[in-house]
């Protein structure tokens, strides 16, 4: 497939301010916990999180770039596929971000990504709606919405009718890489506010700095 040149790179943004995010595990929790009979452990579930959640991010992120940088392929079942994984790549990134926010942020402070953002709302429906259920009555909501795929493309249903999924992605980048931003801030200032309290937290107790 031939890349297409562009000048401004959707999901770069993103990209680039995950690169302050990868901070080492171990200057974000304090899994240490004293058991039952005195000695200490590690509980590292939460580091685990931390790592899979940022793992899932990049990759994700990475693969929803590489989309816009794709010219949609001739063959109808390379574009199928191109589309369904990039639908699945969005799904992915929401995750990573909700989880995230949970280790980090305030339950009284996190947001409804749902609800709030618009074109997150929009890519999670087709995803959600791209099931291909089997075993429905034709009349239920999912199976009249599946995705599917003819000699002019790959279409879904949105908004009373069929539309080409691969330009309804394009068309919905732009405003989702802005909400993907302004989801991450709170995240960022829960883990500089992680990291600054374990950072004394350690200093009062052990008498130096983590770093």
């Amino acid at each position: 497939m031939a890349r297409q040149t562009s000048k401004t790179v959707i999901m770069q943004r993103v990209l680039d301010r995950l690169d302050g995010f990868f901070i080492q595990p171990y200057l974000l929790f304090d899994d240490w916990h004293r058991s039952e009979d005195g000695s200490f452990r590690i509980d590292d579930r939460r580091r685990d999180t931390y790592q899979a959640c940022m793992n899932s991010l990049f990759l994700s992120t990475s693969g929803i770039q590489t989309f816009t940088e794709l010219k949609s392929p001739e063959r109808i079942d390379e574009r199928y596929l191109l589309v369904w994984g990039t639908l699945q790549a969005f799904t992915l990134q929401q995750d990573a971000v909700c989880s995230l926010e949970k280790l980090f942020v305030e339950r009284k402070n996190r947001v409804r990504h749902a609800k709030k953002y618009k074109a997150w709302n929009t890519l999670r429906f087709l995803r959600s709606s791209a099931g291909h259920p089997t075993g429905k009555e034709s009349r239920s909501s999912i199976a009249t919405i599946a995705m599917r795929k003819d000699e002019w493309g790959v279409k879904i249903k949105f908004r009373g009718e069929f539309v080409d999924v691969h330009s309804l992605i394009l068309q919905q980048l732009p405003a989702y890489e802005a909400e993907v931003l302004e989801a991450l801030e709170p995240i960022a200032e829960g883990m500089k506010q992680s990291a600054e309290a374990l950072a004394e937290a350690y200093r009062l107790r052990f008498g130096y700095s983590l770093g």
